[in-house]
């Protein structure tokens, strides 16, 4: 196996197991507390998920390309501040997003803060500098397996009757105790370069990160608003919608391991080849999105049956609309992570990104309120298809980097600060 389709492969198993914990905790948590519970879990999990992008502060789109072309000195004085920024920003976020999900979360209104609340840390995850490294098995081994046993653990205790705020609180404490180990694990192998660079000031660090940040939360929220949308002008859709929502996050989850790695891939090519191999990733996730796609659809009444623990019917229509979801999301992180940031247009990733969110869920409370899931669901795909068209056009306009990068590690693997 080459080199790059061996770390494509780690992040892969990384997002896929991630994946699959998560969606097994779903029908525990809906046979424990039932469909309107779930639907209170669920506004509080979407909350979080903004939070988790707030309080990453951008990170995920920015960090990779960053990470890739640095030497050790650098890596470790951007994950450094990336860390310090985050934990400033976590106070009022966590806040925030408790406050909201305990306001909204009707009728479990306890239980959508804990879901806000352990989602949001995931805003904490070191899995941006791992892709900027091209090393993903130490990202399984740090982060991905802490968060799986924590949802594991969660499925079983709730399965032997317990209450549903146990299984919350263990996948809870899953992810923190994956980002306490990946913390430490970072610093201590960068520890050679511990003082080599001065930090910038924390006002510095956010101003670099406005671009990133607003590109991250603007999306993050476009993917989380509809739940809350749904919840307010067509309530008796909010279980369905919340149920396809949530197996649509975690097949892009499970997915977006290939694009983390052309996201390298292209930001640390030369000139010469950068659209060259925007265009390749293109048409490899292409390829991948009409294979799940048809996947879905094909497998979709079972997978929605035991996904909804046989109480939440999914009709083929919003099946159908799932895939299209998924597609033009996945394609439109090609568009947006892949072609625009290499070439330096991020200020226009925010921009498209903006327009194409207003343009969505406004689409969303009007077809939500006649057609609920379904509404919603198509709404979504308007925002989604102006933010990829508008992608498409800038990377068509935008120049190509005059400056030469350093190869990006297919060949020659990075050791600065990644050997333990």
């Amino acid at each position: 196996m080459s080199t790059g389709l061996y770390r494509v492969f780690g992040f892969g198993a990384s997002m896929l197991l991630l994946a699959v914990a998560s969606l097994m905790l779903v029908p525990a948590l809906i046979e424990a507390g039932g469909s309107r519970t779930w639907g209170s879990i669920a506004v509080g999990q979407s909350l979080g998920s903004v939070a988790a992008v707030v309080v990453s502060l951008g990170w995920a789109v920015s960090g990779p390309a960053a990470i890739a072309r640095a030497d050790a000195a650098t890596r470790r004085r951007e994950f450094t501040e990336a860390v310090v920024a985050q934990l400033v920003a976590s106070l009022p976020t966590l806040a925030a997003a408790t406050t909201l999900a305990a306001v909204l979360g009707a009728p479990a209104r306890g239980l959508a803060a804990l879901a806000a609340a352990s989602m949001a840390l995931i805003g904490f995850t070191s899995n941006w500098y791992y892709v900027g490294t091209a090393d993903p098995w130490r990202l399984f081994a740090t982060e991905t397996v802490p968060r799986v046993l924590g949802s594991l653990l969660g499925v079983v205790v709730l399965r032997r009757g317990a209450d549903v705020a146990v299984g919350l609180v263990c996948q809870m404490l899953g992810i923190a105790v994956g980002v306490a180990v990946s913390w430490f694990v970072v610093h201590w192998s960068t520890r050679s370069a511990a003082g080599a660079l001065d930090r910038r000031s924390l006002r510095s660090v956010l101003a670099n990160q406005r671009h990133g940040v607003t590109t991250a939360v603007v999306s993050s929220a476009y993917g989380a608003a509809p739940v809350l949308i749904v919840s307010v002008v067509n309530p008796a859709a909010l279980p369905v919608y919340a149920l396809v929502d949530k197996l649509q996050r975690q097949v892009y989850v499970g997915a977006t391991p290939l694009v983390a790695v052309f996201q390298s891939w292209v930001a640390s090519a030369a000139p010469s080849a950068i659209r060259r191999r925007i265009t390749a990733a293109h048409l490899a996730v292409l390829a991948l999105v009409i294979t799940a796609g048809t996947a879905l659809v094909g497998l979709g009444d079972l997978l929605f049956g035991w996904l909804g623990a046989n109480q939440v019917v999914v009709p083929a229509t919003t099946i159908a609309l799932t895939a299209l979801w998924f597609a033009l999301n996945l394609q439109e992180s090609v568009a947006s992570r892949v072609a625009l940031v290499p070439l330096g247009r991020l200020d226009f990733v925010a921009r498209a990104t903006a327009i194409g969110t207003a343009a969505g869920l406004s689409a969303v409370a009007v077809l939500a309120s006649v057609w609920g899931a379904n509404g919603a669901l198509i709404g979504i795909c308007i925002g989604l298809g102006t933010r990829l068209t508008m992608c498409l056009f800038g990377a068509r306009r935008s120049a190509t980097p005059a400056t030469e990068h350093r190869k990006w590690p297919l060949d020659d693997p990075p050791n600065e600060g990644v050997a333990i």
